[in-house]
């Protein structure tokens, strides 16, 4: 996979779009919001198995034993190459341990963009745990 020529400018596009976007299991979560960013840098959907499958938090959990993973983190390392967050680069997908499912992210610089309540908010890229290269 590869970043398109413009990934840039979509990828900001896609932030500005999202940044007031409430919350919502299977639509606006952070694992679809970080990896409908991807989708815009890349132009590959690889959350469309995913998208308006579920609508809670038990559903997810369902999503992901239909996808043979316990995890969101087990799921993206079939996917993409996992690293030290030392390395993350804008458009990077990031994640913070914080719940069973951890928070995922997208990678500004030294601020990430992670989904909130009512759109996104930034954190410290430095505070996450790891990242997933997009190439």
């Amino acid at each position: 996979m590869s970043r398109l020529p413009d990934w840039d400018k979509r990828l900001q596009k896609y932030l500005t779009k999202s940044k007031k976007k409430k919350f919502a299991w299977g639509q606006f979560d952070c694992a679809l919001f970080a990896m409908d960013g991807v989708k815009e840098m890349t132009g590959i959907d690889y959350a469309s198995t995913w998208r308006n499958e579920y609508s809670n938090e038990t559903g997810a959990f369902r999503q992901l034993s239909k996808h043979g993973v316990n995890s969101v983190h087990e799921w993206l390392d079939r996917t993409l190459s996992r690293s030290n967050v030392d390395f993350a680069k804008k458009g990077d997908v990031v994640c913070k341990h914080q719940n069973r499912f951890g928070a995922f992210g997208i990678c500004l610089g030294e601020k990430s963009a992670f989904v909130s309540d009512v759109g996104w908010t930034e954190k410290n890229t430095k505070s996450c745990d790891y990242f997933w290269r997009i190439d």
